[in-house]
C-alpha cells in the first residue's frame, strides 16, 4: 500500500472505504462556481473608506485568482433606500424621473473585482424599491412593467457608466415571486438588447416540494429562467427540484460566524450542496464583515473589515476553505457524476472531484456535526471517525502521476488550526490513491498547483473609533456616501452647493421594504456600539414640508436594537418638530417613553440652519438647541450604542458639522458659513398623495410640558437670519455645569 504522508494516523475507531474516480460513463452537472454577496444590506459600507495598501489587500483575498479566497462570483444589491439587515443601500432611482449611477460603492466593488479577475460573473438582486416602483404599494409587481425597466436601468447603468457586463439577475430576494414579472423582465431584457442577463429565481429561503411544480409549470417561465436559487437548503432540495434540468445553486447560504465553527459550516455545504442536493454554486452572505460591530449578524463574513480609521482586518479561515475549490476548479468545469467521483463517505463526510477533461481534482471533507452547525437550517445528527479511503482513478484520469496536496485541520482544543497547507506531493501507484483521513479536516487533491497561504505580516492592530471626530462633508463628491455614517434607513448622500458641502436624508416617500415590519422612518449612526453616552454637536437644516422636508428629526445618543428590529431601537433621543417650538427628548425610536417636552424660545424655522448638541453628565442628560439650554435626570438604559441621526418619517433632511466628543463637554461647531436659503441646484419633488406618516403602534407617556428659558449670553441669542448659530465652548462647558448642579 502506498501510504499518503499527508496525514498521521487516527486509528482510534476507523473504518475503511473503497471509491472510484472516472468519467468513463460521463460527468456530471457543470461547475457554476463559488461567490459572495455584498449587500443585503450595507455589509460592505466601512470597506470603500479603507486606506491603502490594505484595502488593495483585502480586495486581493477577496478576488485575485489564486491567492485568497479567490472568488468566481460576486452578487450584489441593488439598492433600495430601505433597511435590508445592517442598513440600506441607496437606490439608483430614487424617484422616477431621475437617475444617478454613481451612488453607493457596489460599482466599485465590483470594477474592483473585475479588475483583480476579468472572469468573475457580476449578479445583482434588489431586496428593497423605492416606493415608486409599486405606485407606493407594498409590492413591486403592481406594476410589473416598471419594476422590471427599474431593473434593467441599472443593468444599463452599470454598462454605459462603468463599463460592467452583468451576467445574472434575480427578482426579489426571499420573497413572492411572480410568475408575470418574471416573463416581463425577460421581454424587456431582451428588447434593450440585453439576451446575455440570465435570470436567476426565485431566491426563496424556503422551497418546498411543490413549489417547484408551481414556479415552473408556465413553460415560458421555465425558458425565461437560467437557474433556480435557493437561499439556506441545508444541502438538500426536494426530489422534483433535485432532479430539475436547470441548474441549481444555493444562491444564498452560509450567514455564520466566521470561527472556526463557520468555517466548518462552509466547508461542508461546499461539498455537500452538491453531494445531496445537486446545486452546482453556493454564495456566501456575507462577502466581507465591513460594516460596525453591533448591528445584526456580527462576524458573518468570509473575513473582517471593521475598522477603515486603522486598516485593520482579519483574515478569517472561510477564506482558505474556499480556496480549497477555488484555487483548483474553474466555473465551466464539471463534477463527476455521484458514485463516480462524488458521494458521502462510509465514515462521515464527503468527497467531490471535478475537471475539465484534463485535469483532476478531488477536495473531501470531513466536518463533525459540533464543528461544522451553520446558522440555518437545523442540522440532523451524524458521526465522523477516522476512515481509510481508497480512491481507484480511471478513465481520462487513469494515467495521472502525482496530485498536489493541501490541507486544511481545525482544532477546537485551544490549539491553532492548519490552514490550507501544502503538503507533499502524493505519487499514484497502479492508479490507486490510499490516504488516511482524520475528523475535522478538508483536503484537496490536484493536477493543479497552487501556491501556499498567503502570508498577512503587516495588518495594523486595531483600535476603537478616534476620538474626538469631526465631519464637516466638504472633502466629498457629489451623491457620494459620507464615509462612516451608515445609513440604516433611507439614502444619505453629498450635496455640494456653490456655497457649501452638507449631507442631505433623499429618500421622500416610504420604499417597499423587505424588513417584515415596517420601519418609522430614516436613520444613520456612527461610532461605537459599546459607548455609553457621548457629547454630539451637529447642524441641520429643516427643509419644508411643501418641498418634501422631514417632519420630525432626532439626534441620539446610545442608539442600539437596529437592522429589522426597529421596535427595539433604544437609546436618547433628542426630537424637534420643524416649524414648531417644539421638542421632546424619548428613550426609544418610537418615543413611547418620553423623558421631557417642552418649548424653544424660536422656533426651528425651514431653510435654516440650527446648532444642536446632546450630552449625558453623571445622571443628567443635557441638550442645547441654538442658544435654549435644556437639561433633565437621566433615568434610561446604561448601556452602551452608537451616535444616531435621522427622522420619524420620511423628506429632506440636510446635516452637516457632525462633532463626537469623548469628555463631558460641548464644544463649538466647525467654523463655517452656512446660507439661510435653500441651495439654488435643490429640485422639489412633489410627495404621491399616498404618503403619510408613519404614527407610533400606542401613544407615548409624556411628562408636563415645560418651557425653556433663551440665554442672553450666547451669540444665537436670537433666532438667526444670515450665517448659522455658534456655540462659545467655555460658555456651554460652564453653562452646563451649573445646569447639573442646580438640578
Amino acid at each position: 500500500m502506498n501510504t499518503c504522508t499527508l496525514l498521521s494516523l487516527y486509528l482510534i475507531v476507523s473504518v475503511n472505504g473503497q471509491y472510484q474516480i472516472s468519467d468513463i460513463t460521463g460527468v456530471g452537472r457543470q461547475f457554476d462556481g463559488i461567490g459572495g454577496l455584498s449587500g443585503g444590506g450595507a455589509t460592505s459600507k466601512l470597506l470603500v473608506s479603507y486606506p491603502e495598501p490594505q484595502r488593495s489587500h483585502i480586495l486581493d483575498l477577496l478576488f485575485k485568482p489564486q491567492y485568497g479566497a479567490a472568488l468566481q462570483i460576486l452578487k450584489v444589491e441593488i439598492g433600495g433606500d430601505a433597511q435590508t439587515t445592517d442598513g440600506s443601500e441607496s437606490s439608483h432611482m430614487h424617484t422616477e424621473n431621475e437617475e444617478n449611477y454613481n451612488r453607493g460603492y457596489e460599482w466599485w466593488l465590483m470594477k474592483e473585482a473585475k479588475m483583480r479577475n476579468p472572469n468573475i460573473a457580476l449578479w445583482g438582486l434588489p431586496w428593497a424599491f423605492p416606493g415608486w416602483v409599486g405606485d407606493y404599494g407594498p409590492s413591486p409587481y403592481k406594476n410589473t412593467t416598471k419594476a422590471a425597466n427599474y431593473i434593467v436601468n441599472w443593468v444599463k447603468g452599470a454598462r454605459d457608466v462603468h463599463n460592467l457586463t452583468i451576467d445574472f439577475i434575480g427578482i426579489w430576494n426571499e420573497r413572492t415571486w411572480d410568475n408575470s414579472y418574471i416573463l416581463e423582465l425577460r421581454s424587456v431584457l431582451n428588447q434593450n438588447q440585453l439576451q446575455s442577463v440570465k435570470i436567476v429565481a426565485p431566491d426563496s429561503i424556503e422551497f418546498y416540494p411543490l413549489d417547484y411544480t408551481g414556479f415552473t409549470q408556465n413553460a415560458s417561465v421555465f425558458n425565461a429562467l437560467h437557474a433556480i436559487g435557493v437561499h439556506y437548503p441545508g444541502t438538500q432540495l426536494p426530489e422534483n427540484t433535485r432532479m430539475s434540468s436547470l441548474p441549481l445553486w444555493s444562491s444564498e447560504d452560509y450567514s455564520t460566524f466566521n470561527d472556526d465553527v463557520g468555517a466548518g459550516c462552509w466547508a461542508r455545504i461546499l461539498n455537500q450542496n452538491y453531494v445531496n442536493g445537486n446545486m452546482t454554486s453556493t454564495i456566501a452572505w456575507n462577502l466581507i464583515t465591513s460594516y460596525y460591530s453591533g448591528l445584526p449578524y456580527p462576524r458573518n463574513g468570509l473575513m473582517d473589515a471593521m475598522q477603515p480609521w486603522t486598516g485593520s482586518y482579519v483574515v478569517q479561515d472561510p477564506i482558505w476553505v474556499t480556496a480549497h475549490t477555488t484555487h483548483f476548479a474553474n466555473v465551466g468545469w464539471h463534477y463527476l457524476k455521484h458514485g463516480s467521483g462524488s458521494g458521502l463517505l462510509r465514515g462521515g463526510g464527503s468527497y467531490v472531484s471535478l475537471t475539465d477533461g484534463q485535469n483532476l481534482t478531488i477536495i473531501i471533507e470531513t466536518m463533525s456535526h459540533d464543528h461544522s452547525i451553520c446558522v440555518r437550517p437545523k442540522l440532523p445528527a451524524y458521526i465522523v471517525i477516522a476512515q481509510n479511503i481508497t480512491f481507484t482513478v480511471l478513465g481520462s484520469f487513469y494515467g495521472i502521476p502525482k496530485l498536489y496536496v493541501y490541507k486544511t485541520q481545525f482544532r477546537y482544543d485551544n490549539q491553532s488550526s492548519q490552514v490550507f497547507e501544502k503538503q507533499d506531493d502524493y505519487t499514484i501507484i497502479d492508479h490507486t490513491i490510499n490516504l488516511q483521513v482524520e475528523p475535522d479536516c478538508v483536503y484537496t487533491l490536484s493536477t493543479v498547483y497552487s501556491p501556499d497561504r498567503v502570508q498577512e505580516n503587516s495588518i495594523p492592530a486595531p483600535q476603537p473609533f478616534p476620538l474626538p471626530y469631526s465631519e464637516n462633508f466638504d472633502i466629498y463628491e457629489m451623491d457620494s456616501e459620507p464615509k462612516y455614517l451608515a445609513q440604516q434607513n433611507g439614502a444619505w448622500e453629498i450635496v455640494n452647493t456653490s456655497t457649501e458641502s452638507f449631507a442631505r436624508q433623499k429618500t421622500i416617500s416610504r420604499p417597499i421594504e423587505w424588513c417584515p415590519a415596517p420601519l418609522p422612518g430614516a436613520s444613520a449612526v456612527i461610532g461605537d456600539s459599546s459607548w455609553q453616552a457621548l457629547p454630539i454637536n451637529v447642524s441641520i437644516k429643516v427643509r419644508s414640508p411643501a418641498i418634501n422636508g422631514a417632519r420630525k428629526l432626532f439626534v441620539a445618543l446610545k442608539m442600539s436594537g437596529l437592522g429589522c428590529q426597529a421596535h427595539f431601537t433604544s437609546g436618547i433621543f433628542l426630537w424637534l418638530m420643524p416649524n414648531t417650538t417644539t421638542y421632546s427628548i424619548s428613550y426609544d425610536l418610537y418615543s413611547l417613553t418620553t423623558a421631557k417636552s417642552g418649548q424653544l424660545s424660536a422656533p426651528i424655522s425651514f431653510d435654516t440652519w440650527h446648532s444642536i448638541s446632546l450630552s449625558t453628565m453623571g445622571n443628567t442628560m443635557s441638550a442645547q438647541i441654538n442658544g435654549d439650554y435644556i437639561s433633565a435626570p437621566f433615568t434610561g438604559s446604561t448601556t452602551g450604542g452608537f451616535v444616531g441621526i435621522g427622522s420619524f418619517d420620511y423628506g429632506y433632511s440636510d446635516w452637516d458639522d457632525l462633532m463626537i466628543h469623548d469628555v463631558p463637554e460641548i464644544v463649538s461647531s466647525i467654523p463655517t458659513t452656512k446660507p439661510t436659503t435653500l441651495p439654488t441646484t435643490t429640485q422639489s419633488t412633489t410627495l404621491p398623495p399616498t404618503q403619510s406618516t408613519t404614527s407610533p403602534p400606542t401613544q407615548p407617556t409624556t411628562s408636563p410640558t415645560s418651557t425653556v428659558t433663551q440665554s442672553t449670553g450666547s451669540p444665537g441669542a436670537s433666532c438667526p437670519t444670515a450665517g448659522r448659530p455658534k456655540l462659545s465652548t467655555t460658555f456651554a462647558i460652564l453653562a452646563l455645569i451649573l445646569i447639573a448642579k442646580l438640578w
